[in-house]
């Protein structure tokens, strides 16, 4: 996937003076550097639906685990109380 349009930036770079071969080159590098750069740091949408079906496992296990223990308070407290 190309993050930018390299013929579209090089042909500016052509329009303001530089030789076309750096144009070329810079257009190139420009796109790898910001392609590694993104590829590194920023989540993709599969990362971020990964993640939240992870939080909601993990909210869903937490319910249950304080349902548990306040219905296993609640049934101590009765046998305290009768």
């Amino acid at each position: 996937m190309e993050i930018i349009d390299t013929l579209a930036y090089a042909k500016r770079l052509i329009q303001s003076g530089v030789p076309e071969s750096q144009a070329e080159i810079q257009a190139e590098t420009l796109s790898k550097a910001l392609s590694e750069v993104l590829s590194n740091n920023v989540a993709s949408k599969l990362d971020i639906k990964e993640l939240e079906t992870k939080m909601i496992k993990w909210f869903a296990g937490i319910i249950i685990a304080q349902t548990i223990t306040i219905v296993g308070i609640v049934i101590a407290l009765l046998k305290l109380l009768h």
